[in-house]
């Protein structure tokens, strides 16, 4: 942002040094969470801070505009107890991908490497989180569903969500992708008549194929 006193106050400084510590920069920064509505291509809600605020906390503060039919889509950054708690507390659903170091059920299917699986499973929140929990009443155990998914590069991915009935949500109706900091996410059928949500976004790009919607993007921060 520009080197001006209102900016300054308002975000906070950030120094940037090079390898041997010395200032090179400084100038207010700033994060921008916008939170889209993929299907209608429209922004629902766009928040801006300053960048010692996490990702995490104004993802919280779009949870209020969703509907309990609107369907919330995450890159890993999001996927944590925090952000699922914070969902499952307020009805919201979602559906996240899940890194290598998640969640040991997730870490479990990583390494099995094998596509077309559902396990629904209660989680239970990091002992290090529990009184933060507490103090914002979130629930210390919930309940989820992991799918795993063959992506575009052969390697497995691990969507993790809080759409349980296996039913109404087969397994293969979750595919995804990761190509050049993108995540492709297919979501066939998927709550046919919600919205569908993207926060933190720097890239969007939208195709709709009859009943398919096909929603490339990467979670990124601006």
């Amino acid at each position: 942002l520009p080197m001006w006193e209102d900016t300054a106050k308002e975000f906070g400084i950030v120094e940037t040094t090079n390898q041997t510590g010395t200032i090179v920069a400084i100038y207010p920064q700033a994060r921008i969470s916008v939170f889209y509505d993929v299907r209608n291509r429209f922004g629902i809600e766009a928040l801006m801070a300053s960048s010692k605020v996490g990702e995490l906390d104004m993802a919280k503060s779009h949870l209020s505009v969703m509907k309990s039919d609107d369907l919330m889509l995450c890159d890993r950054g999001y996927t944590g107890y925090v952000h699922l708690a914070n969902c499952y507390y307020r009805g919201r659903q979602t559906v996240c991908r899940c890194s290598i170091g998640s969640f040991s059920v997730a870490q479990e299917l990583f390494k099995a490497n094998q596509e077309g699986v559902s396990k629904i499973v209660w989680i239970n929140a990091p002992k290090d989180q529990r009184a933060m929990l507490k103090a914002q009443k979130l629930p210390l155990s919930i309940q989820l569903r992991f799918v795993t998914v063959r992506l575009s590069t052969g390697e497995l991915g691990v969507p993790v969500t809080s759409l349980l009935d296996e039913k109404a949500y087969p397994t293969s109706e979750f595919s995804g992708a990761c190509h050049t900091g993108l995540l492709f996410c297919h979501a066939l059928k998927l709550l046919d008549s919600a919205r569908f949500y993207l926060r933190e976004v720097d890239t969007l790009v939208i195709l709709s194929l009859d009943s398919v919607l096909a929603l490339p993007f990467s979670c990124d921060n601006l």
